[in-house]
């Protein structure tokens, strides 16, 4: 069977199609299809081994010297562009990835504790029944509306004494809780106050006896509304 061919083109490998009748009854070319010179399937990549650099993900490798491409066929050579391309686009997605993986895993701020500075006389005679009560709210886990967890601190030292120091301008004070509204007397800070004054006896079993509560005007922000929520827990009864 006769053949011919025509010299290389200016780059990659000659393809020899035959031109004989058999050839074409059997393939169905037209006779204008005579000797083509084709190209290598991927160009100037004919003759080169690829390895996928993700084996993990692209487990290939692909001669294409052993490639060859027939007329009417190029499929093959877009499967092998495809195929090469495929890692550049993980390599564009890894950037993404990590950046929502170290997002995810940011640690969220804690919230700093808010504290009560309690003032009362720690030898009353419910300083026992306060102390059941002060350790029954900080088991319910308390927290202001910001999320701030709540502790109540008893102000030690002596109680008359510290009544007597109490203005307007006192700042390390959160709550104040009187034996009786006679503690009162001798600040006029207090006397200005006590109208406004919570009874909190029933939370220290205390009742018909009036147990005054007062959180000072000063006190602001998430330090009065941990001294509110505290008192709100005093004025209900404990479970028996």
């Amino acid at each position: 069977m006769k053949a011919s061919s025509s010299e290389d083109v200016s780059q990659g490998t000659a393809l020899v199609v035959p031109t004989s009748p058999s050839f074409l009854a059997r393939d169905g070319f037209s006779r204008r299809h005579k000797t083509r010179a084709v190209r290598g399937s991927m160009g100037d990549w004919a003759g080169k081994t690829r390895t996928s650099p993700f084996p993990f993900l692209f487990p290939i490798t692909r001669n294409f010297s052993t490639r060859t491409s027939l007329l009417g066929e190029p499929r093959g050579s877009r499967y092998d562009v495809q195929m090469a391309q495929r890692p550049r686009f993980v390599l564009a997605l890894l950037p993404l990835l990590l950046v929502a993986l170290l997002c995810g895993c940011k640690p969220r701020p804690k919230s700093s504790t808010v504290v009560v500075h309690l003032l009362r006389d720690l030898r009353s005679i419910y300083g026992s029944e306060l102390d059941r009560r002060i350790l029954d709210f900080q088991g319910s886990n308390p927290r202001v509306s910001s999320g701030a967890p709540i502790v109540i601190e008893s102000e030690t030292g002596d109680y008359k004494d510290m009544l007597s120091r109490i203005s307007p301008s006192t700042d390390n004070i959160d709550l104040i809780i009187l034996d009786s509204a006679d503690d009162a007397g001798s600040n006029a800070t207090l006397q200005l106050a006590l109208p406004q004054a919570t009874n909190i006896c029933a939370g220290l079993k205390a009742c018909p006896v009036t147990v005054p509560a007062i959180i000072p005007q000063q006190v602001s922000g998430n330090e009065r509304e941990a001294a509110q929520k505290f008192l709100a827990f005093l004025q209900k009864a404990p479970a028996s």
